[in-house]
């Protein structure tokens, strides 16, 4: 009888390390996407990105 406790036991630990891993994978891959959206949003949103460089000004002097 102690011996199918044990084996329970593994199961349920093993159950909830793989949810732990999973939980911290999916909250890397949640703070990776927001890092990434917000690096391209800042870019695009420069001034300077949004002119092409020809050798002029943007007010035309």
């Amino acid at each position: 009888m102690s011996c199918s406790t044990q084996i329970a036991e593994v199961r349920v630990n093993a159950r909830l390390t793989l949810g732990i891993v999973w939980g911290l994978l999916q909250l890397a891959l949640l703070m990776t996407s927001t890092w990434w959206y917000e690096r391209q949003a800042t870019r695009l949103s420069d001034p300077l990105d949004a002119f092409p460089q020809t050798g002029t000004s943007r007010d035309g002097w």
